[in-house]
Parts: structure tokens; C-alpha cells; sequence
């Protein structure tokens, strides 16, 4: 919830390629995936955000667009299967 609660704010999301994540953002298009457990690069990824300003203005505004377009009872629809599969 914490990802599309940040993408709702317009802000540029770096996340790792773990859970449903992948599912959500595209890498680019509305924010940064990288491998999970490596920490240089989320280092490259929070840094490319943090020297390129129209960088993070696309990938604000490709959150904002993403969130829009969900729609609440699928994603909640989703969760639930998450959680059901996790046991």
C-alpha cells in the first residue's frame, strides 16, 4: 500500500523487484525497479532521481496517471489474493 499511496503524491518511487510490485510499476513509465538486495543499484536509482529533475517530473506525473487509472475493488481484489496465497 505504502508504493501506490506515494505514486497517489505524485512522487517519484524507486522500489525493489519483490511481491507484487513488479505488477504495479512500470519501470521508466511511473518509477524505478531494481534487483532486490543490491544495494548499488538503489544507490544508482536514488541518485539518477536526485541530479535529474526532469526525471523525477516524468516519473511523478507517470505515477499520478497509473494511480488513476486503478481501480480500487481490483486492487483490493489483488491484496486479498496475496495475502491468501501467503498462507
Amino acid at each position: 500500500m505504502a508504493l501506490l499511496e506515494a505514486m497517489a503524491h505524485g512522487l517519484a518511487v524507486v522500489a525493489t523487484r519483490v511481491g507484487g510490485i513488479p505488477e504495479v510499476l512500470d519501470p521508466g513509465v511511473d518509477g524505478l525497479l531494481v534487483p532486490s538486495e543490491d544495494p548499488a543499484a538503489l544507490a544508482d536509482a536514488l541518485c539518477a532521481l536526485a541530479v535529474d529533475p526532469r526525471l523525477r517530473e516524468r516519473l511523478s506525473a507517470g505515477a499520478l496517471r497509473r494511480v488513476e487509472t486503478l481501480d480500487a475493488v481490483e486492487v483490493a481484489d489483488r491484496l486479498d489474493a496475496l495475502y491468501a496465497s501467503l498462507g
